[in-house]
């Protein structure tokens, strides 16, 4: 069904504009095999974060917050790649490793979650570690960007990756993906892995847990370098190619 819309959508378009520059690649490539080429362009996306007051969190995070946890902001599907964290912690328990945040995982079930969810349930001593929130209403999530340690996004494939430009946003330190476009949201204030070796990512989760040093040495970099671009700059770049200077209204 995917691929039938997107045929449609490119047979009838003369500009398509992407969200990535791995989004532009990805798809000239697969327009090679189509008889009607559109001409792409790239856009960045919006990723300022409002400056407002925000409310007392709810009960469902009260406890939470309280605590030491990093955060994972996901729909939990295959392409999501969450049982690599369960991998991660499984293999840092087996080497003795037991002082470890909550990892909370903030996301509605998704398509192909069973294998995660069937490891889940045969790992409690992993389980007891991971705490699992749907429903999550804006100002919670918020809250929950602002009081974790870090945050993870370990996805297979992306076309942006939105939760890492809005953990940056934020002013947190994220471990992310090498995959895809998402070095192209973080640049050089993520720390990358790769989304298929777990042992990567339970080495730079206990890193970043035994030295918080060099969390602050990152989110003060963050904080100094990081300029997410407005919406307004989005919209401008989108009314750019679909009205060019030639074509203004007089």
């Amino acid at each position: 069904p995917f691929l039938r819309y997107l045929d449609q959508l490119v047979e009838i378009s003369d500009h398509v504009v992407c969200n990535s520059t791995c989004t532009a690649r990805d798809l000239g490539r697969y327009l090679q095999t189509k008889s009607h080429v559109p001409s792409l362009s790239v856009i960045r996306l919006g990723s300022r974060i409002g400056q407002t007051q925000l409310a007392s969190p709810s009960m469902a995070i009260t406890s939470i917050i309280n605590r030491p946890f990093i955060l994972y902001v996901s729909t939990i599907e295959r392409r999501k790649n969450h049982e690599i964290l369960l991998d991660a912690y499984h293999g840092l328990l087996s080497q003795g490793v037991t002082q470890l945040p909550m990892m909370v995982l903030v996301g509605m079930r998704g398509w192909g979650a069973e294998r995660f969810f069937q490891k889940l349930e045969a790992e409690p001593d992993v389980a007891r570690y991971v705490t699992l929130l749907h429903h999550v209403s804006d100002n919670d999530l918020a809250v929950l960007y602002q009081k974790s340690l870090f945050t993870l996004y370990p996805s297979l494939y992306e076309g942006w990756g939105l939760p890492v430009a809005e953990s940056l946003a934020y002013g947190k330190v994220c471990i992310a993906s090498d995959a895809a476009s998402v070095p192209e949201v973080g640049g050089d204030l993520v720390r990358y892995c790769s989304p298929e070796d777990a042992s990567a990512w339970g080495l730079a989760i206990h890193d970043f847990v035994s030295h918080p040093e060099r969390v602050a040495a990152k989110e003060k970099k963050i904080r100094k370098a990081y300029d997410p671009p407005e919406w307004s700059e989005t919209v401008a770049q989108i009314m750019e190619v679909a009205i060019p200077p030639s074509e203004d209204v007089a």
